[in-house]
């Protein structure tokens, strides 16, 4: 971690979450016990102030798109939404086993209206169904702005240090705007001096319990070697089901946890709009 301690030079990180993790690490770690909080930054702070999209603008997430997937297949249901190739007919009236795909195709959509696929009035149709939805939202979907890059908002002084870039939706068509600028990119597997048992690997348990004693155990092995706990992080792909058993666990343990998830989409006004939508 030396590029974010140059005084010339920001940390742009996939995610909000990582980017305060970083910060934190480096103020303990690092040969400085202050540091600019400015200079870690997320990716979508970084691609706001290259499409010069302003703070307070909405921005779609992944349960915007889910509510949008569930809205367009809906449309497909009642044949008002016209899609042949990617949706067969005969599943026109059962388009859910399809929710997935529609949802992590849509911030891309933008992209792929303009391919010569035979899917491209597909596509077309997607893109125009999804820009209605989010306008009606008053979202914004990133991926579609970075088609409308304004250089000027950033700081052609400073250095921009991309951090983890292939964990970034959306990173690949900005990537071309920046080769000629100051940006660096330091993927994540140069990082993987930092593990202690060399690569990193995928492991399977026999069941939920099984993992759970696991991720336990490991927890308590690094507290015990002296990692504060601030630098642990656990992402849990289904919380609901996750979190009591594992609060539960690390209580018995004495483990502490400080748990932190997103805000309900409901809880926006553009979350509302979804919801009546729907109604």
């Amino acid at each position: 971690m030396l590029y974010p301690f140059s005084p010339d030079a920001i940390a742009v990180f996939p995610t909000e979450v990582s980017a305060r993790f970083w910060r934190d690490w480096s103020a303990r770690n690092g040969p400085r016990r202050a540091v600019r909080t400015d200079r870690f930054i997320s990716w979508d702070t970084f691609a706001d102030r290259m499409t010069g999209l302003s703070e307070d603008v909405r921005r779609a997430d992944g349960m915007t798109r889910f509510a949008s997937a569930h809205m367009i297949l809906e449309g497909v249901k009642k044949n008002t939404v016209p899609l042949s190739r990617l949706i067969p007919p005969e599943h026109h009236q059962s388009p859910g086993r399809f929710h997935r795909l529609i949802a992590a195709m849509l911030p891309s959509l933008r992209q792929l209206s303009m391919c010569t696929s035979p899917l491209k009035d597909d596509f077309k149709t997607l893109y125009g169904q999804y820009r209605e939805i989010l306008e009606a939202a008053g979202c914004r979907e990133i991926s579609f702005s970075q088609y409308d890059i304004t250089r000027e908002a950033l700081d052609e002084a400073m250095r921009y240090v991309i951090f983890f870039p292939e964990l970034i939706t959306g990173y690949d068509h900005l990537m071309e705007h920046l080769k000629s600028s100051t940006a660096e990119f330091v993927p994540a597997r140069k990082f993987a001096s930092l593990q202690e048992e060399g690569e990193s690997s995928l492991l399977l348990y026999e069941n939920s319990t099984v993992e759970l004693h696991a991720l336990a155990d490991w927890m308590e092995k690094l507290l015990g070697s002296g990692v504060h706990p601030s630098e642990i992080c656990i992402t849990l792909g289904d919380y609901d089901s996750w979190e009591e058993p594992l609060k539960e666990e690390c209580s018995l343990r004495g483990i502490p946890l400080s748990f932190r998830r997103g805000i309900s989409l409901g809880s926006h006004p553009a979350g509302r709009v979804f919801q009546d939508l729907l109604a």
